[in-house]
């Protein structure tokens, strides 16, 4: 009798085990899904955060350009002369305007920055496309995104050189 009492345990005991084991296989499934679908959210926000990083460049860019167009002399130069104090003037101005702190949980690094402004006439109309010729590295954890030559295209009523 007693050995029929250790048998029924065992049965039992195995039962409880296989139940045991299958309901974990279950849950790391589970998690393993639930895991997944946290770190594809992350790089999504990763990715979304990286453009904000990437038009808050190119904001400053036009900004930059803008103001420092509006504050050259309306003297008659000739364009190359222009051309290089306005490039001047455009980098002194988005290196105070470049601020990444506003940018937190990832790393931000600035490679060469180099600036050059292309302008671009036809008979209609008149574009001015900016150039800003640096490199951009975003990292946050694993994750990075690389920018590179930022650009902007602005149309004007007077051709850059010459008073309006």
């Amino acid at each position: 009798m007693f050995k029929r009492g250790q048998i029924t345990i065992f049965i039992i005991l195995g039962i409880v085990i296989l139940i045991a084991v299958v309901f974990g296989i279950m849950m790391r499934k589970e998690i393993v899904k639930a895991v997944s679908s946290s770190e594809e959210k992350n790089a999504i926000s990763f990715s979304e955060q990286s453009q904000q990083v990437k038009e808050h460049v190119v904001d400053c860019l036009e900004e930059s350009f803008k103001k420092a167009k509006d504050s050259m002399p309306p003297a008659n130069i000739a364009p190359e002369e222009y051309n290089d104090a306005l490039v001047r003037a455009t980098k002194e101005r988005m290196l105070t305007c470049l601020n990444f702190r506003q940018f937190s949980g990832f790393e931000i690094t600035e490679k060469s920055k180099d600036m050059a402004i292309e302008i671009i006439r036809n008979t209609k109309l008149t574009s001015t496309k900016v150039i800003s010729q640096f490199e951009l590295l975003i990292t946050q954890g694993e994750s990075n995104q690389r920018f590179k030559d930022f650009e902007v295209s602005l149309s004007n009523s007077a051709p850059v050189g010459e008073v309006a």
